[in-house]
């Protein structure tokens, strides 16, 4: 069920939106057009196809973000910018200027204009290793710099010392996925040796996560950023409750394509950054959006499938 008016959603209209390029960024900024808002997206790539959105090429970690917020005046600020996430993306020193350092400045340039609300998206990564339920106050155990500097950015995000009186809320993402999603995630991966038909190298396949539709994802949390009344809570994960294997989402998607026989599982070991959770507690997001949309999985992994070269 998709985002209901609120007195919050007929007021807002400007967003500023970081990350806009990205995976999970772009669907945002799409999604938010088709809702009638105003969005600026800050990117750092020099091209960005996201017709209906005012464009600011700036890297967060060197731009005036005081003089880009001042002229956007955005009532509501969507942090979605984050280094870390690709293979090649393994400078810490860059992680922890992209998603902490910028992550402040953007916030203090954000309360010094006058914005409403301050939308982190966060990650699963900052809770690390967990085999029970994860819950918003499992403690941090991040294994590397990028959970480590998105964790950092929650506990600035949710200092009323530094935020208030700009209302901020985490939204800790459990494993998006979907279309336009890196080429070296699973189901990209997957997709493309099924079309050249030739063997996929896995691992055994046995990991449990919870996968979440990149277009739900960027639904939730526009219903969120534009939720009437108070924020209940500062943390929220964000979730779909479907736990699957990986063994499963590949063949899923390898058996849409007749290329299950493609799969070789057990070929190569688990990474040993890769993080283990056990299930999302998704209670404060049920309590937030108790209709919220939910694509069918077949539909989702058809969309994946029909928007990858």
């Amino acid at each position: 069920m998709g985002h209901r008016p609120g007195a919050l959603a007929d007021v807002v209209t400007r967003v500023l939106l970081t990350g806009a390029a990205g995976f999970i960024g772009a669907h945002i900024a799409r999604a938010g057009i088709a809702r009638g808002l105003e969005i600026t997206a800050l990117t750092h790539r020099s091209r960005l196809d996201l017709p209906g959105t005012h464009i600011v090429q700036a890297d967060l970690t060197t731009a005036d973000l005081d003089v880009i917020v001042a002229v956007a005046r955005p009532e509501i600020v969507i942090n979605g910018a984050s280094y870390g996430i690709g293979p090649e993306e393994r400078d810490p020193e860059r992680a922890l200027a992209v998603n902490t350092i910028a992550t402040q400045k953007l916030l203090l340039a954000a309360k010094a204009a006058g914005t409403r609300r301050f939308i982190q998206l966060g990650s699963y990564s900052e809770y690390g290793d967990h085999a029970g339920t994860i819950s918003e106050d499992t403690p941090l155990l991040p294994k590397e710099s990028y959970g480590a500097t998105k964790a950092a950015a929650s506990l600035l995000v949710t200092a009323p010392g530094i935020a208030a009186p700009v209302e901020t809320i985490v939204l800790r993402l459990f494993n998006v996925w979907g279309p336009g999603e890196r080429p070296h995630r699973l189901l990209q991966k997957t997709i493309h040796h099924c079309r050249a038909r030739t063997r996929f190298p896995l691992t055994p396949g046995t990991q449990v996560k919870d996968w979440a539709y990149v277009g739900d994802v960027a639904a939730w949390t526009l219903d969120i950023a534009l939720r009437d009344g108070a924020y209940p809570h500062a943390i929220v994960n964000v979730a779909s409750g479907d736990r699957r294997s990986v063994r499963e989402m590949a063949t899923l998607a390898a058996n849409a394509m007749n290329g299950v026989d493609l799969l070789d599982f057990g070929a190569v070991p688990v990474p040993a950054r890769e993080v283990q959770t056990g299930p999302a507690d998704l209670s404060r997001i049920d309590a937030l959006l108790p209709n919220r949309r939910v694509t069918p999985l077949a539909d989702a992994i058809a969309a994946t499938i029909a928007s990858t070269p």
